[in-house]
């Protein structure tokens, strides 16, 4: 993870959790805002 996407977590603060798909090997979804960091 990168330091930015670390910082955006970080403001996030909310609880996120990993999901995989067929476009990306992971991309993380915080549940209650629906933020959303793709690597």
């Amino acid at each position: 993870m990168t330091l930015i996407k670390y910082l955006k977590q970080i403001v996030c603060k909310h609880e996120w959790e990993v999901e995989h798909n067929y476009l990306y090997w992971w991309k993380r979804t915080c549940k209650k805002c629906s933020k959303v960091i793709e690597s």
